[in-house]
């Protein structure tokens, strides 16, 4: 069995399932106040469109997410890192689907 990264982002099932958690953790990152929380649960909804092939917003999320996290109350040095590797792995799969 193939474990590339293609198999990752071509064949997801749970997708929708990853969806709606994350979405559940941004509304509990917005409850207790905590931005780095608020940003994570942002990019891990970001991944969860990108398994569905929704690039425009994954596009909008990450480019609000990545000026978000140029705030001084953003203290995770692990979140830009994490942003542009989506941003590289939503443009492989572009070029992947043309």
């Amino acid at each position: 069995m193939d474990f590339s990264f293609r198999y990752v982002i071509w064949i997801s099932p749970l997708a929708k399932e990853a969806e709606a958690i994350s979405k559940n953790q941004i509304r509990l990152s917005s409850e207790i106040g905590d931005p780095n929380a608020l940003v994570k649960s942002y990019l891990f909804l970001s991944l969860s469109y990108l398994q569905q092939k929704r690039y425009d917003e994954v596009r909008t999320i990450l480019r609000f997410q990545y000026r978000r996290i140029q705030q001084k109350d953003i203290t995770e040095d692990r979140l830009p890192v994490m942003c542009i590797a989506l941003w590289k792995k939503m443009k492989y799969a572009i070029k992947l689907n043309q």
